[in-house]
């Protein structure tokens, strides 16, 4: 380790401090120490019913329940705001809100991204985030959540424990060749787990942090030695068993049909009467020096023969010249004539075919160069592109039926180690065709480099060491994400935990959050207990204006910092608001959110389009899944605002509130703008709103005005902060 890396804070053990006095809750010690050292004084306890907004936006990602702003009276107990926190972390709904949280870091997608040539639907994604939602309302202890999440196939004894979709993490990238998608995962592991730039050393050392290309190929060369198998273990079964048993006779129908064509193009290549016309071609490809241009206007002419298979027969050809049978077969084609080439390599092709095993040519034959040798496993390799196309159709039938029938069984999208792993060596300057001497996988070098042992799958190595306590980044990265993801902005900036990031102005803080958590084991529940309890989650947004001068980015947490809440709890509370959101089903198959029949359903359940990203998603920051965030971008643009004008989505929403049998009995206008803000906004509205509205009301159009004004609302500013 250098010496710049040996004193960076990020590389370093947490330091266990003892709280600075005159706090119950040492997150507050903390930070009012930090106040004083810059002459600033705390912000004022904000009111209960503050609080409790706060704490259901932030754990479950909700508005909060009529019942639940009754739970705290205006002067709350410690007893009562502890128990509250506890209620909101034991609603499946909490699972919902933190796999989202997750998902942005992990880049999920229910699509592999650019493919025009088939269906690029991931049809199993789901099952990743539908086991996000269950590990986080089990409260699976973090470094379970993470070893699982990189090689749970090593880790699970059954083949089909559903902890073997936690293997999503890997697997719902974006797939655009092997070089590409093994980058990706090695930054997804290392900037999603540990806040490092690992990638940044993929063509030369890291020019800021003491990362290495060795570094970067040790993890890259775990990666390359993964396969995918073609199908994922099943994991459950549908609860309709006519639906699975259609299910089932419709995929044995389509893989029928899928065996057949690709049987059909080994048995060309292997039946004597088509085998011959390909040694003929060979033959002449040879003879003549055909180019491959020449070759495909030939075999064309012949009927639907394929070059690559005549390619294949010429290479062999040429390699086995000195074989006394195919020499002898070579010479007899010399002096045969033109006219009568094709009965020559008949007769080669019937003698190739009733061939013994210990013959010559029978030996032949299962050479893997050898076309004859071709079988299921390798019959791509001589497709043409008809073949590819229609491959490719066949693959997107399949595609769609796992995706679409209500019968398909939930898969775990898995990998698995190659049978032998092949040697970790650097591409020189990033160039895979210039590798360079080969060396011993091992550890990030700048936290310790140890070699990987031997006799134990890599992979697990490698999440052993990013999941071991030990390791001085993994803690302290999700404790300040989950303090970002509380409270609207971190403690440390997520994106990059490097030398180029400064220590931490509360950093006492962070490493004594970072002690704590590991002490529970990795518990997320209870690192929430502890930050939402403290006083600092439930500050008022204003303070002393003197402040500001000082810190006025609020870096040591003086105040609440009033934030918009994200695009999934925007249109969760609009759901929410208008009756139609369904808590009871939780998890399954991802849904297009601007289809009516969807309106019920958490945005949690979005299917989310990798190449065709829809422009609600984009309008309202939702990060794009070609790549790990660290954190969201925040933006204003107008599409915001007409989203609210124009969109079926919210004007579905807002007549059925407005048609809503409690709100449609109300006859009084201005009983019904209190009922409105009630809802929407759970208060009373002042008396300049009810007077502004009301002036509104009375000059608005009598058939819309209800859901005209239900839009207008929606669209304010409260509607989208927490204050």
């Amino acid at each position: 380790m250098s010496a710049r890396a040996e004193e960076h804070w990020a590389y370093v053990p947490p330091v266990d401090s003892k709280p600075p006095a005159g706090e119950a809750n040492p997150v507050d010690a903390y930070l009012l120490a930090a106040q004083k050292k810059s002459n600033l004084t705390s912000a004022p306890l904000a009111d209960a019913k503050t609080w409790v907004k706060r704490a259901t936006y932030a754990l479950t990602g909700l508005p909060p329940t009529a019942e639940q702003l009754k739970k705290l009276s205006d002067n709350p107990t410690d007893e009562q705001w502890r128990a509250l926190i506890d209620e909101l972390l034991a609603q499946p709904a909490y699972g919902e809100r933190w796999a989202r949280h997750w998902m942005d870091v992990a880049r999920y997608s229910d699509t592999l991204g650019y493919n025009f040539d088939k269906d690029n639907r991931y049809p199993y994604a789901y099952t990743y985030r539908d086991w996000l939602i269950k590990a986080f309302n089990e409260d699976m202890p973090y470094p379970k959540f993470v070893k699982l999440q990189l090689a749970a196939d090593l880790i699970c004894d059954q083949k089909d424990d559903p902890d073997l979709a936690a293997l999503g993490f890997l697997t719902v990238g974006r797939r655009s060749g092997n070089l590409e998608t093994n980058d990706d995962r090695v930054d997804v592991i290392t900037r999603g787990f540990m806040s490092t730039t690992v990638a940044c050393a993929r063509c030369h050392d890291h020019k800021t942090d003491p990362i290495t290309t060795e570094d970067y190929y040790s993890i890259y060369s775990i990666l390359d030695n993964l396969k995918v198998p073609s199908e994922g273990p099943v994991i459950g079964q549908p609860a309709d068993n006519p639906d699975y048993e259609d299910y089932r006779n419709k995929l044995a129908e389509l893989d029928a049909k899928n065996s057949k064509a690709r049987q059909d193009i080994i048995d060309q290549v292997r039946l004597p009467e088509t085998s011959a016309t390909y040694l003929e071609l060979a033959w002449l490809s040879i003879h003549n020096d055909w180019d491959s241009g020449k070759i495909s206007s030939e075999a064309f002419k012949r009927g639907r023969f394929r070059l690559n298979v005549v390619s294949l027969w010429k290479k062999f050809l040429k390699e086995h010249a000195e074989s006394p049978a195919l020499a002898a077969w070579m010479q007899e084609m010399e002096s045969t004539p033109a006219d009568q080439l094709g009965t020559t390599a008949l007769k080669l092709a019937e003698e190739w075919a009733n061939a013994s095993s210990d013959s010559e040519l029978g030996k032949l034959a299962v050479n893997h160069a050898c076309p004859l040798s071709i079988g299921m496993d390798r019959v791509g390799e001589i497709m043409d592109q008809k073949d590819n196309n229609d491959n490719n159709a066949r693959t997107s039938a399949r595609s769609k039926l796992q995706t679409e029938h209500p019968g398909s069984p939930p898969r775990a999208m898995v990998v698995a180690d190659k049978d032998k792993y092949s040697s970790a060596r650097v591409f020189v300057r990033g160039n895979p065709s210039n590798p360079g001497e080969p060396f011993k996988r091992h550890w990030l070098s700048f936290l310790g480099g140890e070699p990987f042992p031997e006799g134990q799958s890599p992979r697990l190595s490698l999440a052993e060491k990013i999941a071991d306590p030990a390791n001085p980044l993994t803690s302290r990265v999700i404790v300040n994400r989950v303090w970002a993801w509380d409270f609207g902005h971190p403690l440390a900036d997520p994106a990059d935990f490097g030398p180029q990031q400064p220590t931490p102005p509360l950093l006492p803080l962070l490493d004594w959050l970072t002690l704590r958590f590991d002490e529970s084991g990795g518990s997320i529940k209870e690192l929430q207990r502890i930050i939402l309890s403290s006083k600092a989650f439930r500050l008022a947004s204003t303070g002393p204006a003197a402040n500001s001068a000082a810190d006025e980015a609020n870096s040591l947490f003086w105040k609440w910092s009033t934030h918009r809440v994200d695009f999934e709890a925007m249109r969760d509370r609009l759901l929410m608001t208008s009756g139609s959101l369904d808590l009871t089903k939780i998890g399954g198959r991802s849904v297009r959110i601007d289809k009516k029949e969807s309106d019920s359903r958490r945005s949690v359940y979005a299917f989310i389009d990798r190449y065709a990203l829809p422009s609600t998603f984009i309008s309202f920051d939702l990060p794009h899944p070609d790549q790990h965030a660290a954190a969201r971008v925040e933006t204003t643009v107008p599409q915001q605002a007409l989203y609210f004008l124009n969109s079926p989505f919210v004007i579905r929403q807002a007549e059925s509130l407005a048609n809503a049998p409690d709100f449609a009995k109300i006859q009084n206008d201005q009983d019904r703008i209190t009922w409105l803000y009630q809802r929407i906004f759970e208060r009373e509205p002042r008396a300049d709103e009810k007077q502004l509205v009301g002036n509104w009301i009375s000059t608005s159009d009598p058939t819309t005005r209800w859901a005209d004004l239900i839009q207008m609302l929606w669209s304010s500013n409260e509607f989208h902060y927490i204050d």
